[in-house]
């Protein structure tokens, strides 16, 4: 009877605990004021873009042709930095890292990445350089066409979707 007493005090604590952190940390969030907070942003704008293919295209030679192709990118649009990785779980030999080195604006508005593979899976990518074209479509969407040099993923578009942050 004692055990059980013990238990239920333990689980009482707990709970009460929990519920005097939940309700103080949207007080604290409040109290504090607007410029002492930090600040999370930067002053450049940023473009991040998420997407892939579904399934694989046979028509593509290889490893290529099996794979489903899923594509993350972080840039800056000031071209100072930018980030790539092009991956499938399952055909890991396309796996690339990309470093975007540069970036201009077409008179379309379409962003052109262009940088170079670094980390790499597959001898076929290893050292190449890359174009990536970015075409901004309304409501965050976008469209990507991916062109790696001398390879046969040259032009291979992949619906994605964007944010740009500021």
């Amino acid at each position: 009877m004692n055990n059980e007493n013990q238990k239920n005090r333990r689980n009482f604590l707990k709970s009460a605990g929990t519920v005097m952190v939940a309700a103080i940390v949207p007080a604290v969030a409040l109290a504090q004021k607007e410029e002492s907070r930090p600040t999370t942003q930067n002053n450049l704008k940023q473009l991040i873009i998420f997407g892939g293919i579904a399934e694989p295209n046979p028509i593509l030679p290889g490893a290529f042709g099996q794979a489903c192709f899923q594509f993350q990118m972080q840039a800056n649009l000031d071209g100072s930095r930018g980030f790539a990785v092009i991956s499938d779980p399952v055909v890991s030999e396309i796996n690339t890292h990309i470093n975007i080195r540069s970036v201009t604006r077409d008179v379309n508005g379409t962003y052109i990445f262009r940088g170079g593979t670094g980390k790499t899976l597959s001898a076929a990518l290893l050292g190449k350089e890359v174009e990536i074209r970015v075409q901004i479509l309304d409501a965050d969407n976008c469209n990507v066409s991916l062109t790696i040099e001398d390879t046969p993923v040259a032009g291979l578009l992949l619906p994605a979707i964007q944010k740009v942050r500021d």
